[in-house]
């Protein structure tokens, strides 16, 4: 056992001297709740020494004041103490020289790699005990839940690296952009080592053996940071020269980007991401459509290539143990998820919406429609701006001016913050437009007492502003001032999107979340909530989690937390609200509002006589019929039809026409065919709550769900193009053959679609009870086509129990 590895070996190995466990309390920064009075300021500190294979002690001339002073920034940060320590006698890092040749490291922990600040869990260095071992991979795959501490398991893998090799070590960090000044806070703090940041002008060539010394001392290994890039890296920095490969690669977040990972060289590889599997979708009439699944046999294929060591062993799924895994839950640690309080926010939306609505998923599609539902004056910036070109080429007429209306969403965020005056959120978007709308709207809000509250927003890497303007505060430590205002008893909403704040951010002094806007994936609502709710977090108070719902129907709600089915057929995963029977009840009632509007006539003279006649029409004249009901349905009219009709046309066919051109006829046919084609687009979400909430349907439904990362290229949110919805972290592409657009046709088969719509209120009233007995705990996955939900304790049990050394 190595005592200076980590605070824990240090006190079993000298257990019974008081007065070092208080002088290496300080150099492990393990705090805790320690006092360091004037009676021990001024006690001398020891420095090791080895002498006959033991370790013996020796007096220098510093004292306990001088260790602290070395780590004031980070004593005054935890402590909080009346008496706080000058920061400019603060040593940067921990092989800065403090005696002639010698530093931190040298004098007081005998040259060997400390880890500081960090509890020791054993598991959590299971993926360095892994690389380590010759007889298994040189590479580890890390899917540990969110907040489970990842990055702490790759400080463990630094750290080992950097104990063997010394200043020789050359170690590669690739993250998102927005994750790459906490790596270099996080290196310094819990190793006390300089890292240095690659800045997007930086050259590749600069990276390279004889010209380490620009940036890093003698003594010092070689730590880089690298941003992930939206095209194949180009640089040098794939390798540390032309013959040299890395001693260690680290890729965070490494489910995005993965094509640019090809042409690494490392001798260890280790990947993080708490959502490895990755779905592309298309759309198509409105339907999503798995095309492409990334599973885990990719992920161990990319580090085999990159550690160049070709390993075949199996990686169907995560359920169970391996050596080239670790997936890690709260529970395993024994430490305790905060509770939440999860809250429903409803809200009065726009009463003519929906017809803005439809409008956008003709001319856009289904997609986009889910995107402007969520705020009404986003929904009239797509309609009036963003779209407006394509929607009158589509034959629709767009009043010069948008209607001026009230926000009721935005109104019940803000009576939600006032009943809560003490607590601080973050606010979470999936778009910029409302999220920068909200922002200023709550500046200029005079229902907010302004005089104890920061407002601040931030998208992507730069893009960062606060109210009270600071000009000390930037992007790269806008989130230290929040959570530092928090401390010092200041109320913070703080608005960002699920794109810049939802992944690898620790915000635990915040004392909930908000979700403005729904996101595509529960996942994504996972991750939201655990910047709040974090490990190293050490108060017990519940974490909000508030949905701010329509008061009707919220097909977003339905879409984001059900499109889980493929996922889980590959790993668990926790998804706490899709288990509150609160929750539930929303998507029942949502689903039973909606299904509502597909009600159908049994006995309709209109229909029986509309489908006898259509049924005469010519083989010949099908074609025309149908794109002359496609131009009906759309433009609602036919007087236009610019198709010559007069010649050629069977009797049955002038006679159908004859019918169809009645304004009143066609109008109720227009009417039937939404109420059957939305009819449709509901029955595959009825079926899959029925699975979920164990009923079992006699249709057999394909999983159709998505995580999806675009591996092309990077944006910061959302946003719509040639009929692609992009994010950093989903991708959904309209079928490139209709290009968003629907056939449309009165060729209805009316009785089937009657006898769907009773099975479906049936189905709907039966899993209103089925909701009562649900609970909001657990772990959720698909095994052996049934859905399971599991606690971490049950799932353990089930399957191969997880051991540090096996």
């Amino acid at each position: 056992m190595n005592c200076f590895i980590n605070y824990e070996n240090f006190e079993k190995a000298f257990s019974n001297e008081v007065d070092l466990l208080l002088q290496y309390k300080v150099l492990f920064r393990q705090w805790d709740e320690t006092k360091y009075d004037e009676s021990v300021l001024g006690n001398p500190v020891m420095k090791p020494k080895r002498s006959n294979g033991e370790i013996d002690w020796e007096e220098t001339k510093l004292t306990m004041q001088d260790l602290i002073e070395w780590n004031a920034g980070y004593f005054n940060k935890r402590k909080k103490e009346a008496e706080l320590y000058d920061e400019k006698k603060e040593i940067g890092y921990y092989t800065d020289l403090i005696d002639a040749d010698k530093s931190i490291i040298d004098m007081f922990f005998l040259g060997e790699q400390p880890l500081l600040d960090i509890q020791y869990y054993e598991l959590q260095a299971r993926p360095s005990q892994k690389i380590e071992n010759t007889e298994c991979p040189n590479f580890h795959l890390v899917f540990d839940e969110v907040g489970t501490g990842k990055t702490v398991s790759a400080i463990y893998c630094i750290r080992d690296v950097v104990s063997e090799k010394k200043n020789e070590a050359k170690i590669l960090v690739i993250c998102p952009n927005n994750k790459k000044s906490e790596w270099e806070k996080d290196i310094q703090r819990q190793l006390g080592l300089y890292a240095h940041t690659v800045d997007n002008g930086d050259k590749g060539g600069f990276y390279n053996e004889t010209l380490k010394q620009m940036y890093f001392k003698c003594n010092e290994p070689t730590i880089f940071i690298k941003d992930q890039k939206v095209i194949e890296l180009k640089t040098e920095l794939n390798s540390w020269n032309s013959r040299n490969s890395w001693d260690l690669i680290i890729i965070d977040e490494g489910h995005l980007c993965f094509d640019n990972y090809n042409d690494l060289k490392a001798e260890k590889a280790i990947l993080l991401t708490a959502t490895p599997i990755v779905v592309n979708s298309r759309t198509n009439d409105g339907i999503l459509d798995i095309s492409k699944v990334r599973d885990l046999t990719a992920y161990r294929d990319k580090l085999s290539r990159i550690v160049d060591n070709k390993h075949d062993a199996s990686l169907s799924d995560l359920f169970g143990d391996s050596d080239i895994f670790t997936q890690l839950f709260r529970e395993d640690l024994e430490i305790i998820p905060k509770k939440r309080n999860i809250i429903f926010l409803e809200c009065e939306r726009w009463d003519k919406r929906y017809e803005y609505l439809n409008i956008l998923a003709e001319v856009k599609g289904g997609m986009t429609r889910l995107i402007y539902e969520q705020d009404d004056e986003f929904l009239l910036e797509g309609i009036y701006r963003k779209f407006r070109n394509d929607i009158e080429d589509y034959g629709y007429l767009i009043e010069d001016k948008a209607p001026s209306i009230d926000n009721n969403k935005y109104s019940k965020l803000v009576e939600h913050i006032q009943n809560n005056n003490n607590k601080s959120y973050i606010i979470f978007f999936n778009t910029i437009w409302p999220a920068n709308n909200t922002f200023e709207g709550l500046i200029g809000d005079g229902n907010l007492g302004k005089g104890n509250i920061i407002i601040a927003k931030k998208f992507g890497g730069n893009k960062c502003e606060v109210y009270p303007k600071d000009n000390a505060v930037t992007p790269d430590n806008v989130l230290d001032y929040l959570q530092g205002q928090i401390e010092l008893g200041k109320r913070v909403l703080f608005i960002t999107t699920g794109a810049t704040g939802g992944t690898g951010l620790n915000l635990g002094k915040f004392h909930g979340v908000i979700n403005y806007e729904l996101p595509f994936t529960s996942i994504e609502l996972e991750q939201r909530f655990g910047r709040v709710d974090r490990m190293d977090n050490s108060d017990s108070q519940d974490k909000e989690m508030v949905f701010m719902l329509n008061n009707d129907a919220n097909p977003m709600l339905r879409y984001s937390t059900l499109k889980i089915n493929k996922t889980c057929e590959y790993m668990p995963i926790r998804n706490t609200i899709l288990f509150h029977s609160e929750f539930i009840k929303k998507n029942i009632e949502s689903l039973k509002n909606e299904l509502s509007k597909c009600k159908l006539e049994a006995d309709s003279n209109f229909m029986k006589e509309l489908i006898e006649m259509r049924s005469k029409v010519g083989d010949n004249d099908k074609k025309l019929i149908e794109s002359l009901e496609g131009y009906i349905i759309q433009k609602k009219s036919i007087e236009q039809f610019d198709v010559d009709i007069a010649e050629l046309l069977s009797e049955g066919t002038k006679a159908y026409i004859d019918f169809i051109a009645d304004k009143a006829k066609f109008e109720c046919a227009i009417k039937v065919y939404y109420k059957i084609r939305l009819l449709n687009l509901l029955e595959p979400q009825i079926f899959n709550w029925c699975n979920l909430l164990g009923k079992k349907s006699t249709i057999y439904i394909e999983s159709a769900s998505f995580i999806v990362a675009d591996d092309e290229e990077k944006y910061d949110e959302y946003y719509e193009e040639q009929n692609i919805i992009r994010s950093e972290s989903i991708v959904i592409k309209e079928d490139k053959k209709n290009e968003g657009k629907h056939e449309y046709s009165f060729d209805f088969e009316y009785e089937a679609a009657l006898k769907k719509y009773g099975e479906l209120g049936n189905l709907l009233e039966d899993l209103v009870e089925t909701s009562d007995s649900q609970t909001a705990t657990g772990l959720f996955y698909i095994k052996d086509n049934n859905y399971i939900k599991q606690t971490v304790e049950e799932y353990r049990n089930n399957f191969n129990e997880l051991r540090g050394d096996e």
